[in-house]
């Protein structure tokens, strides 16, 4: 985790940052969140499920082009590498 990453999270600088592919192929421009209430988002950028715990939910973000995709950006901004 960079200092700004850490900053913005609330993380400590230097927390790894480990990123997974889930049923998707890595690098393919999906980013999940858990929370702890729903949030909706008026601009339909994120879609948000049922998580499979109670009272938690999950919002996703995707993109059909992984390599433009702002949350890839975000991710890569947070964790220092770009």
């Amino acid at each position: 985790m960079s200092v700004r990453g850490a900053q913005e999270t609330g993380l400590s600088p230097g927390t790894p940052v480990v990123a997974g592919a889930g049923d998707q192929a890595a690098g393919s421009g999906v980013v999940f969140a858990a929370i702890d209430r729903p949030a909706l988002d008026p601009r339909v950028e994120f879609h948000l499920f049922c998580h499979a715990l109670p009272e938690r939910w999950h919002v996703m973000g995707v993109t059909q082009a992984a390599g433009l995709s702002p949350c890839a950006g975000l991710a890569i901004d947070l964790a220092g590498s770009r």
